[in-house]
């Protein structure tokens, strides 16, 4: 099995993994016959690519760091929170239960180099994109050697980094860029809404994962935002 991008697809080839959209509804099984219909049909949905099947990657095996069936599941839990924030209290259960199975299957299959293409063939969706970001913080966080319980705070709050999205005009979010100096203003309060939201509505939850939130576009060097820590001063993962 090998990769292949959307762009690089021909009529004829084998899918080596089912196909799925935004929603993680099945558009294609796997070991179905690509046909030039199919094809036009994945370059609309902006998929970045799918797995194929053939005789050049017939000994290859791609293995996932976390089972799909968990990796949907997040989908549709994180889907239902961001969807619903007013609501957001009867899911973070669901949260905390999802980062503690994320780093679970994570620690289990630890042995497994994370395949940053099998990653973005779950395209940048906010909810996807939301789990993809608790995989790799999870992936990085045993790497500094965290204990579990900092593993799955951080999780939790990879999954939840983005809430304050919902409180962003939908026409800023789908500009991406180009933004006028309001526009990027607006943006960037993302971290800020998100941060307060949970805090003043939901802190049932860990302090430090809404920290988390609320510190997410912060850099090393500064250049970061809200509020450009530098350095040292970039304290998350010690107060986790």
């Amino acid at each position: 099995m090998r990769y292949v991008p959307a762009a690089c697809l021909r009529p004829g080839m084998i899918l080596g993994k089912d196909v799925y959209s935004q929603d993680t509804v099945v558009l294609l099984a796997k070991d179905v016959q690509l046909t030039q219909g199919y094809i036009d049909s994945i370059l609309k949905l902006v998929i970045n690519g799918v797995y194929i099947t053939d005789s050049i990657s017939e000994d290859i095996k791609i293995e996932s760091v976390i089972s799909h069936e968990l990796r949907v599941n997040a989908i549709k839990n994180i889907k239902q929170i961001y969807n619903n924030p007013k609501g957001i209290s009867k899911s973070l259960d669901s949260v905390e239960s999802i980062a503690k199975k994320i780093l679970g299957e994570v620690l289990k299959n630890r042995s497994i180099m994370v395949n940053m293409v099998d990653i973005k063939t779950f395209d940048d969706f906010l909810y996807s994109h939301c789990v993809n970001v608790a995989v790799l913080s999870t992936v990085i966080g045993i790497a500094l050697n965290l204990e579990e319980s900092k593993l799955e705070k951080l999780a939790a709050s990879a999954l939840l980094h983005d809430i304050g999205k919902v409180f962003i005009p939908k026409s800023i979010l789908d500009k991406e860029d180009n933004f006028t100096e309001e526009e990027d203003k607006t943006f960037k309060n993302h971290s800020e809404k998100g941060y307060r939201y949970i805090k003043t509505y939901h802190n049932s939850i860990a302090i430090t994962s809404y920290v988390g939130i609320l510190q997410h576009h912060e850099r090393f060097d500064g250049e970061g935002y809200p509020d450009h820590k530098k350095g040292e001063k970039y304290l998350f993962l010690e107060e986790l």
